[in-house]
């Protein structure tokens, strides 16, 4: 027992766990400059053996302020030392797993209590006939390189098992024509992500910049598209307008209402705008990732198995950062299954209201030089 502390607790076993230590963080800087900060967080982080290390330099730590007697006065400075260690790794265990992160958006003039968290949790929801149950929501790092999710559900005795097949960050599709490949709706989103291709099969729903679009399903509060008899129309769930880019003439959409579909024209849906090019076309997608900058408020796309009592079904999920409300539902085996990964939303017990947001610009210059936030802490209690 002797030996294994001699040997647990040294001055050279302190060294080699340093340098242990120093090489992982380090490492961890180039995935996540690669892979994202979420890659990091999985392989190294809050990975076990990470954890291990500082554990037992913990333990390391204080052995030595015991066995070399470092509270003696001559011997302070070495003691400091030690203890700011210590501290440094107390600290990042009290964040690690009591604390979360997230984000409180809050607009001028309004107040909230709740914050949308920064990480990610698989959710779940099962229903039949009216009889639902809500499934604890399951954290998760998801990333290229930390993508093997399984989870087992039991509903009233029928198993669901899900998996995770893939994920790509950033996710953009491009179309191969192929007069043999699936039918496709290409649509283009004009938005803060900036230019996106998007692709819909018939059947399918997706949603674009926090809207539902769907082709050939009907969903109250979205925007249809349907093809009939060779015709491709359009329902828009509120009153819209659309332009012809080639002749600058504009048009209108009445609420709930099909209507022709204008092509290669600009419509405006509340805060979506959308234009459809060309024609329904054969093909099939191809999937690449985005590039990390210009397209880093592209979403994500995390494509799943779901595995029920007799059959199977692959579903693609959108992940969206900072939207709790990107769900999917599906039916397999008679069973209504609503599935999605995303941050969800703590409440705290206090809220915040945000009176006057001020702006600070450079002397003759539009370009923001500072930012100034005027905010009252409500207490709730």
């Amino acid at each position: 027992m002797k030996k294994i502390q001699d040997i647990l607790i040294s001055t050279r076993t302190m060294a080699v766990l340093l340098l242990i230590y120093a090489f992982s963080m380090a490492y961890a800087t180039f995935l996540e400059n690669d892979y994202g900060t979420p890659t990091a967080k999985a392989l190294i982080y809050e990975a076990k053996w990470f954890e291990l290390i500082m554990v037992l330099l913990i333990l390391n730590f204080v052995g030595n302020i015991a066995r070399y007697r470092l509270w003696r006065r001559e011997k302070w400075p070495v003691l400091v030392f030690h203890l700011a260690f210590i501290l440094i790794f107390t600290g990042g265990a009290i964040t690690r797993y009591i604390s979360f992160e997230g984000q409180m958006v809050i607009r001028e003039g309004e107040t909230s209590n709740e914050i949308v968290t920064d990480k990610h949790f698989f959710k779940i929801k099962i229903e039949e006939k009216g009889d639902a149950l809500d499934y604890r929501d399951v954290p998760y790092l998801m990333s290229p390189l930390h993508k093997n999710f399984n989870a087992t559900y039991d509903f009233h005795g029928k198993e669901i098992k899900v998996k995770t097949l893939d994920y790509v960050q950033r996710k953009k599709d491009s179309l191969i024509a192929d007069p043999n490949g699936a039918e496709y709706l290409h649509l283009v989103s004009t938005a803060e992500t900036g230019r996106q291709n998007i692709y819909i099969k018939p059947g399918e729903t997706k949603s674009i910049n926090g809207t539902l679009v769907t082709f050939n399903r009907a969903i109250d509060g979205a925007v249809e598209f349907k093809k009939e008899n060779g015709q491709i129309l359009i329902k828009t769930p509120v009153n819209a307008n659309y332009m012809t880019m080639a002749t600058q003439a504009t048009g209108t959409t009445v609420k709930d209402q099909f209507q022709p579909l204008a092509l290669r024209s600009l419509y405006t849906i509340n805060e979506l705008k959308l234009v459809v090019p060309e024609g329904l076309r054969k093909g099939k997608l191809l999937a690449f990732e985005g590039d990390r900058k210009r397209d880093q408020n592209v979403p994500d796309v995390m494509t799943i198995e779901i595995d029920g009592p007799k059959t199977k079904q692959l579903v693609d999920l959108s992940v969206e950062r900072g939207n709790p409300n990107a769900y999917k539902q599906i039916t397999l085996d008679g069973l209504n299954i609503m599935v999605g990964f995303g941050p969800k939303i703590y409440n705290t017990p206090f809220a915040i209201k945000l009176d006057d947001f001020v702006m600070e610009t450079y002397p003759g210059s539009s370009s923001p030089s500072a930012y100034e936030s005027h905010v009252k802490i409500i207490d709730q209690g």
